[in-house]
């Protein structure tokens, strides 16, 4: 498991806002508007995070052209230290 500098803020917003929504399909553009994150950066944070393992991407079964990321188990080890991250910038989102 990384530690504590290895895991950006945005990384940590991204994590925490997956592990707590209730919808099991996640799209950048969703993550990007609900987070207020810049798409684009949204879109370097997700690959950043799935090459750590940390999320996985897949295929929606509702519509093949549009990929979705959830938390893999290496991810939600990670929960705690991305909470006390997110709680110590009292960041709200």
């Amino acid at each position: 498991m990384a530690d504590k500098q290895e895991l950006k803020t945005s990384e940590a917003r991204i994590l925490v806002f997956l592990s707590k929504t209730e919808l099991v399909h996640h799209w950048t553009g969703r993550i990007s508007a609900k987070l207020e994150i810049d798409y684009a950066y949204t879109c370097k944070l997700l690959y950043g995070l799935v090459e750590k393992q940390w999320i996985k991407k897949d295929k929606s079964p509702y519509n093949p052209s549009r990929n979705y990321v959830k938390l893999t188990e290496d991810g939600k080890a990670m929960m705690p230290i991305a909470e006390n991250i997110v709680s110590n910038f009292g960041i709200n989102k």
